[in-house]
């Protein structure tokens, strides 16, 4: 089976397509991967997200689909089918809207169905026109979890729903012991504040300045606490967010918070994430948080904003900060707001109780036993083969 892998070639969703890519190849499976959207310079690539984690592995790369060289190359590989895993909210940019149709063409002229893999929170079914550009380009989706997938049936009629596949975690490398590999993990483990960290974008949805605000309200209620920050930021670049001053200071955080700026592999990243004691987001829209389900891989109790598709992967392994309210984005997205208050209570009794902290560790590795990549991959598969060749 030949499998044509459309995905971006940093942040999350690379990451997500490098767990799968050299999966699907180790089952015998020819993988080309088409970048969305297109990169005109693929060297700055060559160490990045996605390429570290297929690098040795038999994959042809298409980085530019305007190309003709490119677009050329695609239509010689003649895919069975084309597996799409980017964020989807992109795709009311008209560049990016324009290289996923191109790859629909493609997929219409070989009989291969185009098939969407990605979480489908309230703003890409419910925001304006949104849910009518995935009925109109997808055939399937795949959702990442059963509410995303009810949902989704709501929202969409030509597109088909599939069982949902979740997102999985390599316990080879997420491991509570994974902070004794770096010297960066040995370093903070040494630290013996009380480490809280928080692992992703410092997009405005995520309600960054209201975590900063937590910290504050921690180390104010005597605990000495330490904040972790690790940002995504693109392959090759480590600037700091411009307003991180302005919330250090206003949070009386100055000094209490480490940053870890510039991209990390995966055994890097988690050597980092073993070594606190904590994880928490308080971010207005979740999928899944893959970053939490990581953190609980390697031991650490994990309080999250109440979301339904987090409640459903996590269960009772999380600790849920109380909803503050919602707010409407403008473009048909409703956001979940958290308490600070409860999220500060939630902190202070993981520090000071220690039997409860113990027991929320263990809630965490039993819960991040249940999510795999070998077994999220090998249900792709099975997809894959049951539809190719079905429009």
């Amino acid at each position: 089976m030949r499998v044509l892998v459309a995905t971006q070639l940093a942040g999350s969703y690379s990451k997500i397509a490098g767990e799968i890519i050299p999966r699907l190849v180790s089952s015998n499976i020819d993988v080309m991967v088409v970048s969305i959207p297109p990169s005109i310079l693929p060297l700055q690539w060559k160490v990045g997200d996605l390429c570290y984690c297929v690098k040795g592995k038999n994959v042809k790369f298409v980085f530019n689909i305007r190309r003709r060289e490119d677009l050329q190359a695609i239509t010689a590989f003649h895919p069975d089918a084309v597996l799409n895993i980017y964020e989807p909210t992109m795709l009311v940019l008209k560049d990016i809207l324009f290289a996923a149709s191109t790859l629909k063409d493609t997929a219409v002229r070989e009989g291969a169905p185009f098939i969407g893999y990605f979480t489908l929170d309230h703003y890409p079914l419910r925001g304006r026109g949104q849910a009518q550009i995935l009925d109109d380009l997808f055939d399937f989706v795949i959702p990442v979890t059963s509410y995303e997938g009810r949902l989704a049936r709501e929202r969409l009629s030509r597109c088909k729903v599939v069982e949902p596949v979740p997102y999985g975690v390599d316990h080879a490398v997420y491991n509570p012991s994974a902070w004794s590999a770096s010297p960066m993990g040995r370093k903070l483990k040494e630290v013996r504040e009380f480490k809280v960290i928080y692992v992703g974008t410092g997009s405005p949805y995520k309600d960054p300045g209201r975590w900063y605000r937590v910290v504050g309200e921690v180390a104010r209620r005597g605990v000495p606490v330490r904040g972790v920050l690790k940002l995504s930021t693109a392959v090759g670049t480590s600037s700091m967010p411009a307003d991180v001053s302005v919330l250090e200071d206003v949070n009386q955080l100055a000094g209490k918070i480490e940053y870890v700026l510039g991209w990390l592999d995966d055994r890097e990243l988690a050597a980092l994430v073993s070594a606190c004691d904590v994880f928490l987001t308080l971010s207005t829209a979740e999928g899944f948080c893959l970053a939490a389900l990581e953190a609980q891989a390697c031991g650490l109790p994990v309080v999250l904003p109440d979301i339904p598709q987090l409640r459903e992967v996590y269960g009772d392994s999380a600790l849920y900060v109380k909803r503050e309210g919602t707010w409407y984005s403008g473009l048909g997205g409703f956001y979940v707001t958290s308490s600070v208050e409860d999220a500060v209570e939630k902190l202070v009794l993981l520090y000071e109780d220690a039997g409860f902290r113990k027991e929320m560790q263990a809630r965490s590795l039993a819960n991040a036993k249940r999510y795999s990549w070998d077994e999220s991959t090998a249900k792709i598969i099975k997809i894959l083969e049951s539809v190719a060749g079905r429009r």
